[in-house]
Formats: structure tokens, C-alpha cells, sequence
């Protein structure tokens, strides 16, 4: 809850329990609050913004002002003291404070590295291939790429918001957790740390390079948190919307384009046709590919773009969640420009069979929220991670959830409810999953030690760490 909103609603708490405050304080103070909370409310609108869960709020701290400029003159406590009508204010006060509480302002983790962070949003077209996914055989793979990265402190610079064209996209979020429409306005007045289109950091240049894929239904900025992280430790991320598997893309013409249900088909009503799933992942692969391609072609050109000659090509990683953990397996695999991969939650059905067979040569580390996947999927893992040739990790993180690898259970307290997280506290697996991605990267790009990737750690307890030496 943001602090003018605090100070906003304790004025109406003392204006609808007036019979009862009356007993703490003397004169007319409740009368001058509401008239002062007028201005605290201007000041929230104008600083922190209007969101619908404030509603009743606004709407009796109105009414306490008009009423104290109405019984100005009156003289006298208030004559309505009854127990019963007391209650009932109590029972009206709480009964304003639900929207409030249940659907929050998140605040993201402030990023522990020692850059601040800035983010760029661009468009890429890949001519090269075919969209497999539309009728048009004309149409070529149109991606949207995030990409976050270490800044220069920009002190008039823009924070970007948490979702670009939040008024096309919020409908398909809203929908995605069965909520009505107007529940997620709000989600835009999550401060970020990102700093919109900031002056590149020069120190530590040129900085690795890591490339992003969400999971099935997911978008890039699904675990925002992860990617300020890694950015203020010296890393280039580029996150990607893998268009009509991704929950929701918007391109630069304002045309939104959603998940295509039908992509992944099914031989029955629990049979999932495999091929399909091989067959979306090899396009998201081609994505990753397209991506890095374009990144040496910035880092190279002599125009002067954000990253000329500021991107460490030689050490690169790939990364993802569920279907996109799986991804960074296979793009691993098929590119060897992919230095080293991390894998939250992978989903490696899709996976091609030769990939299973081979495993990857480059050092990898999976994540796994506590016992996701399917028999076969876990039979699958143990074949890749048996295969591996270099260094291996698997941890998994005790109470959590599949989702609890994004920011998504920052949006309500009620989100282990609706599925979207583990009962372990948010910002505390927030904290576990960064610490081990930042020490994974710092070893194996930065040649970086940490004693996290040594054994158990008596600091994140939570983990289950597993390690298996080349």
C-alpha cells in the first residue's frame, strides 16, 4: 500500500468510526482530518495515481468532508454512540479495505547489483522464415524482444511501465486468471526499476549476454524481477514474446495477436499431441537464434545503436521457464554460441529426441519449484541431466509452485488460492531464485565463485541442492 493511500484511508477510518475515535481525541480533529485528507487526495491522485480498489475510499472521504463542513458549528460529541451502529461502521470499514487488500500495488525487489537498470523495447522480423501459425503464407515471425540492461543513473529518465500497452493486454491477463476485465488496471502502477530506453553503463563493458523465453501463455516480462536482477549484476538480457504461445503480444501497430489454444493439440481429452508441442518449440528456438543473430548484428554496426560494441558475444546464456526451460535445453543444444543454460520448471516433452538422447555439453542449472512435472517429464530430466557433459545443477525450492518463478504471486495475497504460488513467502523465493541464477551466470560467464554452487546453504535452507561435477 502506497503512503498517501495510507494516510487517506486512516482519515476515513477515524470519519466512519467517529463514535469510537471520539473517546481518543479532542475538538473538532476528525472534522479538520477529513478536510486536510481532501488535500492528501489530491496529492494521491496527481503522485500515486487513481486505481479502482480506492473507489470506496474516495467516495467516503467525500462524504466526511462535506458532513464536516455541514456540522461545523455543532457543538458536543457525536450522539450516535450505540454499540450496534458502532459495529456496523467497524463491519463498513473492513468491508472497503477487501479490494484494497486483495489486489495490491506490488513492489518489485529493489535489484541488489550495482548498476541501476535500464530497458528497451524493439521489433524484429525474421524474413527468413515463415509464420507457421497464421493462414497467410506471406507472413513472416514477428517477435517482440525486451531487453534489460546495465545503466547509466538517468535522473530524468522514465521508469518503464511494468506492462507496455497494459489497455490491449490487460483483457487477456484478466482473462487468463478469471477475472473480470477492469480487476488488473491497476498493475501499471507497479514501480519497476527500469529506467525506458537509459544510456548503456560504459564500466564493465561489453557485459554478457542472456536470452530469455517464457513458458507456455507467458510473456517476457513474466519475472521482472529476475531481469533487473540479473541486469544490475552486469548482464544483457533479452526476453522474448514467442508470438501465438505467448499469452499476449502487441506490436508496435497496435495489432494483438494471442495464444492460439489449438497450437497445442490434443489426441484426446488428456493425451497431448507431442508432435505439435516439438514443433512449437522448434519455432521458439528459431526465435532464440533469430534474437542472438540480431544482438552481434547491433554489437557490430558502426550506426551507434544502444549496444554497439558494448555486448560480450563470447559469453552467452540462455534461459527460461517451463516450456521455455525447455527451450534453453534444445537452443543449447542446436546453437553452440550458448555458453552455459538455466532452466526453471523445464517442460522437456517437446523437447526433440536427439537432444534427450545427446543431453548438452554446456554447463546447466535447473530450477524446480517443489514436484512440478509429470512422470514422464521427470524420466525425461534424468536422462538430459545423466547426459550432461559439463557442470550440472538441480535444485529445488520447498514450498513453492510453477508460478512461483514469475511475479505473479506479487499481484494478491490470494494467489496460492488461485494457484499461482507455493505457501514459501514471495519476496523470499524471489530472493532464493536470483541468489542461484546470479551465482550460476557469475561462475560460468564472469569465471565468478560463490559458495552457493558448493553445497547446501545454511542461508537458503529451503533448497534442495544437488550437484554433478563434469
Amino acid at each position: 500500500m502506497r503512503s498517501l493511500e495510507i494516510i487517506i484511508i486512516i482519515i476515513v477510518g477515524m470519519n466512519l468510526l467517529k463514535p469510537i475515535v471520539r473517546r481518543l481525541v479532542v475538538g473538532k480533529t476528525i472534522e479538520i482530518a477529513a478536510l486536510i485528507g481532501m488535500g492528501f487526495f489530491v496529492l494521491h491522485l496527481l503522485l500515486e495515481g487513481y486505481r479502482w480498489q480506492m473507489l470506496p475510499v474516495y467516495l467516503f472521504l467525500v462524504i466526511s468532508a462535506i458532513s464536516s463542513i455541514v456540522n461545523w458549528r455543532r457543538q458536543g460529541e457525536d450522539p450516535d454512540r450505540s454499540i450496534l451502529k458502532a459495529g456496523m461502521r467497524l463491519l463498513l470499514f473492513l468491508l472497503i479495505l477487501v479490494p484494497i487488500v486483495v489486489f495490491p500495488v506490488p513492489n518489485l525487489q529493489e535489484p541488489s547489483g550495482e548498476y541501476s537498470v535500464g530497458t528497451t523495447i524493439l521489433y524484429m522480423q525474421d524474413f527468413s522464415r515463415e509464420e507457421i501459425y497464421t493462414e497467410d503464407p506471406s507472413d513472416t515471425r514477428e517477435l517482440n524482444v525486451q531487453i534489460w540492461y546495465p545503466a547509466t543513473l538517468d535522473e530524468g529518465g522514465v521508469l518503464s511501465p511494468y506492462l507496455a500497452n497494459l489497455e490491449l493486454a490487460g483483457p487477456a491477463f484478466a482473462d487468463f486468471l478469471g477475472l473480470p476485465t477492469f480487476v488488473l488496471n491497476h498493475v501499471n502502477l507497479v514501480k519497476t526499476h527500469s529506467i525506458l530506453d537509459a544510456p548503456l553503463a560504459s564500466a564493465g563493458s561489453p557485459f554478457p549476454v542472456l536470452i530469455f523465453s517464457h513458458g507456455w501463455g507467458g510473456t517476457r516480462s513474466q519475472s521482472t524481477f529476475l531481469m533487473e536482477e540479473l541486469a544490475s549484476h552486469g548482464y544483457v538480457i533479452a526476453a522474448i514474446d514467442h508470438p501465438y504461445g505467448a499469452l499476449v503480444t502487441v506490436y508496435p501497430d497496435g495489432s494483438v495477436v494471442l495464444r492460439k489454444e489449438e497450437i497445442l493439440a490434443h489426441q484426446s481429452q488428456d493425451q497431448l499431441n507431442v508432435q505439435s508441442a516439438k514443433e512449437l518449440l522448434s519455432t521458439w528456438t528459431g526465435d532464440v537464434r533469430f534474437v542472438l543473430d540480431q544482438l552481434e548484428t547491433m554489437n557490430a554496426s558502426s550506426e551507434g545503436n544502444l549496444f554497439t560494441n558494448s555486448l560480450d558475444l563470447e559469453k552467452v546464456g540462455f534461459f527460461g521457464h517451463s516450456t521455455g526451460g525447455g527451450n534453453a535445453v534444445q537452443s543449447c543444444w542446436v546453437d553452440t554460441r550458448c555458453d552455459a543454460g538455466l532452466a526453471m520448471d523445464a517442460w522437456l516433452e517437446p523437447v526433440a529426441e536427439e537432444v534427450i538422447e545427446d543431453s548438452v555439453n554446456q554447463p546447466f542449472m535447473f530450477l524446480w519449484s517443489e514436484d512440478w512435472g509429470s512422470d514422464e517429464n521427470k524420466a525425461l530430466f534424468n536422462d538430459v541431466y545423466d547426459g550432461l557433459d559439463g557442470l550440472g545443477y538441480s535444485l529445488a525450492i520447498a514450498g513453492t509452485r510453477h508460478y512461483d518463478f514469475s511475479d505473479l504471486p506479487l499481484l494478491s495475497p490470494l494467489s496460492p488460492w488461485l494457484g499461482l504460488k507455493g505457501p514459501i513467502d514471495g519476496r523470499r523465493v524471489m530472493e532464493i531464485i536470483s541468489a542461484y541464477s546470479v551465482a550460476f551466470f557469475d561462475e560460468q560467464l564472469k569465471d565468478e565463485s560463490s559458495e552457493l554452487l558448493v553445497g547446501v546453504s545454511d542461508k537458503f535452507t529451503e533448497v534442495d541442492f544437488e550437484m554433478k561435477e563434469p
